[in-house]
């Protein structure tokens, strides 16, 4: 066994030298296998015992693993791999910044061997199958897992100096493996370097979430429109709901409401049915946008996917009840805040207050000698007094203008009588809100 780098007991140092040839050899039999999943999964040591494991990150702390690999491993995939096992050592070691350091390194090996293989790939002719029938593209994930690789050391190497620094260089360095991705390419694009874009754009939208970077994230939207890259919906389904997912919450963050409902909701259906905590993440963006867009979600969603946040919101805005509506703001404020979709919760309020004017309404309605149309101002005044709410005594200069916001929006039909009353309209003086759009639809 290895203890404290490279003290070794029990394991000698050829032993050592063993497992990590051992370990490189299997390497190799799966890139001539051209098996890019297994490569990816050996990278990232999966299915590697913990004796091999320890070797493997003694040698790459010591970066002698760079020359074993270079003597092993054929082309461009012994620098690559090298580099690779260095910065994933030095990232289990708690080692931040030697892990950010050894990536930028990675990322120029990463580069060669995309050129390499698309050279390749360019050269060959397409109108006989490939040996193997194995696709041009199958170092992709290979390619993904190092992606992973540079963002997870710019993280740990963050974390370590307290700045935002090696997030925003290594945001450029993967950029740089975007651009090798969409350049121009003789393969078909489902056996292109195209296929890597999405999960390239998923890691970038991962940082720029991270650091609050998010104006970078709309020029990466535009990167789909290329008609040469597949559609998102042809790309592995993980990786597209990942997309689907961070293209939603930037779009709530745009208000674009509609959108956003249909990329999260598109997340929320193809999502793997086991991957809960997936589901319940895109559920804390989809809930509150169904709430703004007068979708009531369903009891049972709630009795499977716990929110009890959303669940007071949404019988607040129901039973028109102010006080709960912002008793429960404050109570979720930070919660809120921390998810970032507070300013939609906000929103809701209008919606509150409109429900709250429809049962004083239908009160009113009921008083044989009332005028059913005719809403006293004096009366939404003392419905808003029960709920709690502060309004001045003296004019309903207050009420008036939250009646004609409601009105302007669509989600009242009338008109002011100055003092006096709300009037409404005898067809449909409360319209459905979802036939009513918000403005910012």
């Amino acid at each position: 066994r290895l203890l404290g780098g490279l003290r070794l007991s029990g394991l000698n140092r050829v032993s050592m030298s063993q497992a990590v040839g051992g370990f490189l050899s299997k390497v190799q039999q799966h890139i001539g296998r051209e098996n890019g999943r297994q490569v990816a999964k050996l990278l990232e040591m999966v299915g590697v015992p913990s004796g091999v494991k320890q070797a493997i990150r003694a040698a790459g702390r010591s970066k002698g693993v760079v020359n074993m690999a270079k003597r092993q491993l054929r082309g461009p995939w012994g620098p690559f791999v090298g580099s690779y096992l260095v910065s994933a050592s030095m990232l289990d070691a708690n080692r931040g910044i030697e892990a950010a350091e050894a990536a930028k390194d990675l990322q120029k090996f990463t580069i060669k061997l995309m050129d390499t293989l698309l050279s390749a790939a360019n050269n060959a002719d397409w109108d006989a199958p490939r040996p193997g029938g194995k696709p041009a593209n199958w170092y992709l994930p290979v390619v993904n897992s190092a992606v992973l690789q540079l963002r997870l050391s710019a993280y740990a190497a963050d974390d370590e100096k307290g700045n935002t620094d090696e997030q925003r260089e290594m945001l450029r360095l993967i950029r740089e493996l975007l651009v090798c991705c969409i350049r121009k390419q003789k393969a078909p694009p489902k056996q292109s370097l195209k296929m890597g874009v999405v999960f390239i754009v998923n890691h970038i939208f991962k940082i720029c979430f991270r650091i609050n970077l998010l104006r970078m994230t709309h020029d990466l939207q535009r990167t789909f429109a290329d008609p040469s890259i597949p559609k998102i919906e042809e790309f592995p389904k993980s990786q597209a709901v990942t997309y689907k997912y961070f293209r939603g919450r930037i779009q709530l963050m745009d208000e674009k409401y509609s959108e956003a409902e249909k990329d999260l909701e598109w997340a929320f259906q193809h999502c793997h049915k086991g991957a809960r905590k997936n589901k319940m993440r895109i559920l804390q963006y989809l809930i509150p946008i169904k709430l703004l867009r007068s979708k009531k979600p369903k009891p049972r969603l709630f009795q499977k996917y716990p929110f009890p946040q959303f669940e007071v919101i949404m019988k607040a805005v129901q039973s028109g009840d102010l006080k709960m509506y912002n008793d429960a703001l404050m109570h979720y404020e930070d919660l809120f805040v921390q998810q970032g979709v507070f300013l939609v919760m906000e929103k809701l309020k209008k919606f509150v207050f409109r429900n709250l004017i429809k049962k004083v309404y239908l009160t009113n309605a009921s008083i044989s000698d009332a005028t059913k149309w005719q809403i006293p101002l004096l009366y939404i005044r003392f419905a808003l007094k029960i709920c709690r709410v502060e309004v001045d005594e003296d004019n309903f200069d207050e009420i008036e203008c939250m009646v004609a916001n409601l009105i302007y929006d669509k989600l009242i039909r009338g008109y002011i009588a100055h003092e006096r009353y709300l009037v409404v309209s005898k067809k449909i003086p409360f319209p459905d809100p979802n036939a009513a759009p918000t403005q910012q639809q």
